[in-house]
């Protein structure tokens, strides 16, 4: 019996040990910035429904039809926006950024991975400052530069623009500062 409680503690400290390794890695592949690329998602709005499975415009947008369950001919189009994510390292921290708005958070927020989970702070809407309370999304990696966070694809955003040139660029051409840098969209 020993023994065997032995084992199992054994065992139980190598899974836990394996948890933390896996969410140091992602952490440390977390720190750049991404942008959104594609969007999964569904509303129950009672009696209107909707379900959507695309990529997002260069905005972050995605445009979404609500049908009404019982008569699919009574529909209404809403818009939804998936803000780029910009973690930074030296601060420990994270930013949103509106793309349709050219607008990032005042303030940098928290965030931490654990057990494949991402936690970003949320937003006090009074304050705009860090709430202290978190969402919570499983992460993964598909490649060096796609993110999965819950059901939305990230690309960096260097890998992004690259293959994107034509579509979006600095405003401040050379700026370096370790931030995304305002972003023009044509």
């Amino acid at each position: 019996m020993k023994r065997l409680l032995h084992l199992f503690m054994i065992i139980l400290t190598g899974l836990m040990i394996s948890a933390c390794s896996e969410d140091s890695r992602l952490t440390k592949n977390l720190y750049d910035d991404w942008w959104p690329v594609h969007a999964k998602g569904s509303v129950d709005n009672d009696p209107f429904f909707a379900k959507w499975d695309a990529d997002v415009n260069p905005y972050g947008n995605i445009t979404v039809e609500f049908k009404h369950k019982s008569n699919p001919t009574l529909s209404y189009i809403q818009t939804y926006n998936y803000p780029a994510l910009s973690f930074d390292k030296k601060k420990e921290s994270f930013k949103y950024y509106y793309l349709n708005q050219n607008y990032r958070t005042s303030t940098n927020l928290n965030f931490y991975v654990k057990e494949g989970n991402l936690y970003l702070e949320k937003i006090n809407p009074d304050t705009q400052r860090g709430s202290g309370a978190y969402d919570s999304k499983p992460i993964s990696f598909k490649d060096d530069n796609t993110l999965q966070v819950g059901d939305v694809t990230y690309q960096r955003y260097s890998y992004y623009k690259e293959k994107h040139p034509t579509t979006i660029s600095s405003a401040s051409p050379g700026q370096d500062d370790g931030e995304m840098p305002d972003i023009i969209i044509y």
